[in-house]
């Protein structure tokens, strides 16, 4: 009888850990909503209130969680590289958590997925390939969730292949899906355009038919101002002036003081530039400066690709090759 109640007493625990973290995730995306600063100090604050510590006790939904708030901290400051540690560290409690695994191979491939993105997004493809590697195995012998991560496998794959060096297995591989859906054909556009298939690329835009609003409620309002900076560049591409304008205008106004108000200003400082680039020929160098001293520390891989394609164009460059170059760094 008491070893019963030991029992009932620790689920009781675990279950209300987990509310916890359900209650600092809900605030995190409730800050964001309200354009509140997410830094780290903001989130630690958040943990300690709810007394969340990282242990060995934790479970493995509750690391699950916590992997997931760090994700979304990462994808709001588009920084992934200063969350590394914390994640190695989650990951560590998972290892040690081996003779639980069997019973939990979902949590274990959300975590493994969640962990090679970051190090795709950090540009460290030596880890980004191991936790690959250990995701899509995981994947093969669970078969029963391959529908629910084969978008996130193929993407990765695709990630993977094309910024280092392979541009036409990623193409391939994102050519060859059935889905519509919108990540992929993001990142086929990108593919594209550092391939000089400009053309394709629109026509993968013109693709994507729902509203800007839909695509933030779905995926994520960072992505949906990734969309508009690749619709941008395409519109200088292609010479569209009018559209350019009436694009660029609609973008300052939809996202402009959210980007200054959660510090992300960089988007602002790169649209300033398409402008200057498109519109007068000229350029404001201590603005490319920025831009610049923050690639070689440790930028996120997709601004990367946007300076990529600015100095392309300034030094009239090979922009896949400049690209691979940066993102190496």
């Amino acid at each position: 009888m008491t070893e019963l109640k030991l029992r009932i007493a620790k689920n009781q625990q675990h279950l209300d850990l987990e509310l916890r973290l359900q209650l600092v995730e809900a605030e995190l995306k409730l800050s964001a909503k309200n354009n509140k600063i997410l830094d780290s100090a903001y989130i630690e604050k958040l943990l300690q209130q709810h007394q969340i510590e990282i242990k060995e006790e934790l479970t493995f939904k509750a690391l699950l969680r916590l992997f997931a708030i760090l994700d979304l901290k990462s994808q709001l400051e588009s920084n992934y590289f200063a969350n590394l540690k914390e994640l190695e560290k989650l990951y560590a409690l998972v290892h040690q958590k081996q003779h639980l695994q069997h019973r939990h191979h979902y949590e274990h491939l959300q975590i493994l997925q969640l962990l090679s993105y970051a190090y795709f997004r950090s540009r460290d493809f030596k880890h980004f390939k191991k936790y690959l590697d250990k995701f899509e195995q995981l994947l093969e012998q669970n078969l029963p969730f391959r529908n629910q991560f084969d978008e996130d496998l193929f993407l990765l794959k695709a990630y993977y292949f094309n910024f280092t060096g392979k541009a036409s297995e990623a193409i391939q591989l994102l050519e060859a899906q059935k889905t519509k859906s919108f990540l992929p054909r993001l990142f086929l556009m990108t593919c594209y355009i550092q391939q000089n298939e400009i053309k394709k690329a629109y026509q993968t835009l013109q693709q994507l038919y729902q509203s800007d609003l839909w695509y933030a409620k779905n995926h994520g309002e960072i992505w949906v101002i990734k969309k508009n900076l690749i619709e941008l560049i395409l519109l200088v591409e292609l010479d569209k002036y009018d559209v350019f304008e009436s694009r660029l205008h609609s973008f300052q106004k939809k996202f402009f003081k959210k980007l200054k108000s959660t510090g992300n200003e960089r988007v602002i400082v790169f649209t300033k530039l398409i402008t200057d680039f498109y519109l007068n020929q000229n350029f404001d160098q201590q603005q490319i400066k920025i831009l610049e001293n923050s690639v070689f520390k440790k930028e996120d891989i997709f601004m990367v690709c946007f300076y990529a394609w600015l100095k392309a164009k300034v030094e009239s460059k090979d922009l896949y090759g400049l690209t691979l170059e940066l993102v190496n760094n």
